[in-house]
């Protein structure tokens, strides 16, 4: 999750099984990297993974309560 610089909104990316979550908040770049685990897939095998892309205009806390409570994702 990051917030915007005075804290008014909150961006949050996360998938129901993660293999990691990282950000580069500097001035070129303001990335945020989430990345799905997918596991061993063996060939002629499927992996579907869901995730969610949150924008909460309030607090952080705001942002994870509505990301714990997302239906995608249970």
């Amino acid at each position: 999750m990051m917030a915007r610089d005075d804290g008014r909104w909150h961006i949050g990316l996360g998938w129901d099984v993660t293999a990691s979550v990282a950000h580069n908040p500097d001035a070129e770049h303001h990335c945020v990297h989430s990345d799905p685990w997918f596991g061993t897939v063996a060939p002629g095998e499927a992996v579907t993974r869901r995730g969610v892309i949150l924008f909460v205009e309030g607090s952080a806390d705001d942002l994870l309560q509505r990301f714990l409570g997302n239906e995608e994702l249970g």
